[in-house]
């Protein structure tokens, strides 16, 4: 499946960004709230994720589908100060509507991305130590990859 071309507001400001900016890179798409547990317990791992691949072509675009782009602000700001600044573009999908194409009925999801912004492999709900390294794997398999090999499920 190919990944929408949404066009969503950064909550840090910065303006309108769209998924379609990130094409020939591989991509995690995650799906998060601050209210999720499990999707804090993410965060730390997704800064050490993108510090590990991004030279090689590997982005983090993180949805945040809370409530309000406020709540959504004060975590990350909550966030930075206690423990690292996200080193990755977090935006805002006040309509859910990344969660209404991709049937996300519960945080976190995550998506890894192709280069040419076919969906390769998801993980639904649930994040653990275990569930990093498995990712970990999955994002080094596809920068290897070139273009139209794909990783099937």
């Amino acid at each position: 499946q190919k990944m929408p071309d949404l066009s969503l507001p950064d909550i840090k400001g910065s303006g309108i960004h769209s998924l379609s900016e990130f094409k020939g890179k591989v991509v995690l798409l995650f799906i998060w709230a601050s209210w999720c547990s499990v999707c804090r317990q993410q965060l730390p791992e997704m800064i050490n994720l993108k510090r590990d691949f991004e030279a090689k072509g590997f982005e983090i675009i993180a949805v945040n589908i809370d409530d309000s782009i406020d709540i959504a602000i004060r975590y990350i700001q909550s966030f930075e100060k206690n423990y690292e600044k996200l080193n990755f573009l977090v935006l805002f999908d006040r309509d859910k509507r990344i969660a209404k194409d991709f049937l996300v009925d519960g945080v976190p999801n995550n998506f890894l991305v192709d280069r040419d912004g076919t969906v390769q492999k998801i993980y639904r709900k649930g994040f653990n130590s275990l569930s990093i390294d498995s990712l970990r794997e999955d994002v080094l398999d596809i920068l290897k990859k070139g273009k139209n090999e794909r990783m099937f499920l």
